[in-house]
């Protein structure tokens, strides 16, 4: 159980409104102790300060805690084996960790991909589980810091396919209603159907957080433009050397990113490379490769400008070749 490999886990079941009746949002906590208790089920009728001074919440001084939120994607669940692993990794590197997992899978089970990405019904979802944030925040359970451009949370939101367009749902919330800015986004090759063509304030956007990020990995489920402060086409964002299916490729992204934590071996570095809607990357200009960056948790963002980066992987583990 997910609890017995990395820690407590907290649930807070959120009740949305009638538009979304019998669909049900959970909220887990991971965090540093207690690793092998078992579950914890939050009473609702706590205020979520109490209960997270309760447990072993690590507040989250930007010195000492880090935090991160990991979204998941359509048919999927928090129970899956890459935000398993993705979370011990990212214990591994700081046990002074926070970890949210929103398992919003009621709604991302349905069949029809397009109900539930076309009636934004993951934007319902964001728009209360907001209020769980709204109350750490203001309870100081989240600390935030002042920047060049306001007050910075000290939040990274990790999100798969159309979890990656939720993380940018939540963090335009927090920039357009209370004036604070989403610290970074990673987009875990963002869901394309419905969103390739879509306005920005439809989908995750690079004004959504301080830092966003992409890894584009399918051309058939993915977005396929740039859409963050820093782009990367593993393979050309087409296909993967590890895959034959559509659908392995689209995990790709998110297993590249998990590897990238905690290998001191290869840091999948990757050349800066111009982008074109019809090439997608000039291959003379990333050969040169000037200007690199690595993909996954130590990508760079570069300054007052956006970038596109390209990077081949291997076909076999650990899949880097730099």
């Amino acid at each position: 159980m997910l609890a017995n490999l990395l820690g407590i886990v907290l649930v807070l079941t959120l009740v949305v409104d009638s538009t979304l009746s019998g669909e049900i949002v959970k909220i887990k906590l991971l965090t540093k102790e207690n690793r092998e208790n078992n579950s914890i089920l939050l009473n609702v009728a706590k205020s979520t300060r109490q209960q997270l001074t309760e447990s072993s919440y690590c507040r989250l001084n930007p010195r000492n805690c880090t935090n991160y939120m990991i979204v998941h994607g359509y048919r999927s669940n928090a129970q899956k084996s890459w935000i398993l692993n993705l979370t011990k990794e990212l214990f591994k590197k700081n046990e002074n960790t926070n970890v949210f997992v929103i398992d919003w899978s009621s709604i991302s089970s349905s069949i029809n991909y397009f109900a539930v990405g076309k009636e934004k019904k993951f934007y319902k979802v964001n728009s209360r589980m907001i209020l769980l944030f709204d109350d750490l925040i203001k309870s100081g359970y989240i600390s935030n810091e002042t920047v060049a451009n306001g007050l910075q949370l000290n939040l990274h939101c990790i999100g798969h396919s159309l979890g990656a367009h939720l993380c940018g749902s939540f963090g335009s919330f927090l920039r357009t209603r209370l004036s604070m800015r989403l610290k970074r986004i990673t987009g875990l090759d963002p869901a394309g159907p419905l969103f390739e063509n879509a306005q920005p304030t439809d989908r995750l956007d690079l004004t959504d957080a301080m830092y966003v990020d992409i890894i584009h990995s399918s051309s058939f489920f993915g977005i396929d433009k740039p859409i963050g402060h820093v782009d990367f086409y593993a393979n050309g964002g087409k296909s993967q050397p590890a895959c034959n299916t559509p659908k392995c490729d689209h995990k790709m992204a998110g297993l590249y990113f998990i590897l990238s934590i905690n290998s001191a071996a290869c840091k999948y570095r990757a050349c800066e490379c111009q982008y074109s809607s019809k090439n997608k990357y000039k291959n003379e200009n990333c050969n040169k490769c000037g200007s690199k960056n690595f993909l996954g948790l130590y990508s760079i963002q570069q300054a007052n400008r956006t970038a596109i980066y390209y990077l081949e992987t291997n076909e076999k583990p650990a899949y880097c070749k730099s």
